[in-house]
């Protein structure tokens, strides 16, 4: 049974019935929960769901308010296992932006990486796999 993270992209085709990945999202979570795999969320995961679902629909979002959002997160924590976020994994997150020159928006993919790393979590539904190739030495995608 492997561990897998299941980044913000997927939740938030899973949950939107509209969007072209919807159906698929929802396919291969369930391929992975049929497969025997534990499912983690981490909090920077949750952070970026919220955001998302309390950004206007207007501007690609989901136009909640903050207490229709706060139980989407709640139906995640859930759902899902919830990772530790700790001074460890801010530790890890230094040294993974330092190893891998990492800049800009991708700080927070990094981010993930050391929740991953640090709670032994070795791969990473994602459909967004190019922001993190270039961690593959050290997690394995799930496209």
């Amino acid at each position: 049974m492997t561990q897998v993270l299941i980044d913000t992209n997927i939740l938030i085709h899973a949950k939107s019935p509209s969007s072209p990945d919807h159906a698929r999202a929802k396919a291969d979570i369930e391929r992975l929960v049929i497969a025997g795999h534990e499912l983690f969320v981490c909090p920077q995961v949750l952070r970026e769901f919220y955001k998302v679902m309390t950004t206007p629909n207007t501007s690609n979002g989901f136009g909640l308010s903050p207490d229709q959002a706060k139980h989407e997160v709640q139906s995640l924590l859930d759902t899902y296992l919830l990772t530790e976020d700790s001074n460890t994994v801010f530790r890890e997150w230094q040294t993974l932006v330092d190893t891998y020159k990492v800049s800009g928006k991708n700080a927070h993919d990094t981010h993930i990486v050391a929740c991953m790393t640090i709670n032994a979590i070795s791969a990473i539904l994602t459909y967004n796999t190019k922001d993190f190739r270039r961690f593959n030495a050290i997690i394995s995608l799930h496209p």
